[in-house]
């Protein structure tokens, strides 16, 4: 069993007070993807948000870290997302 220590929890609770009080949310994605990056290394990261329009999903307003070509790796990730986004699913109601 993998455990977190002091530290580690420290930083979940920073991340997760951020969503909170974060108003931009392409600062709110940055942030989180820079703060994962301290608790789980990686190389490259990705954080777009998705919504659905006639039962199609819709990803839009991405951010990524840890790549000199952001346009190949939007390339890459979406390619490899399209058959996941041609399911059909439930609208988000992003005004909740």
């Amino acid at each position: 069993m993998i455990t977190l220590d002091n530290s580690q929890w420290n930083q979940l609770d920073e991340m997760i007070l951020n969503l909170h009080i974060q108003k931009d949310v392409t600062a709110l994605q940055t942030q989180i993807l820079e703060r994962l990056a301290v608790l789980i290394p990686h190389r490259r990261s990705f954080f777009d948000l998705c919504t659905t329009q006639n039962g199609q999903r819709v990803f839009f307003a991405p951010v990524s870290l840890g790549t000199t070509s952001r346009t190949q790796l939007l390339r890459m990730v979406y390619e490899k997302m399209s058959i996941a986004a041609a399911l059909p699913e439930e609208p988000l109601d992003l005004d909740k």
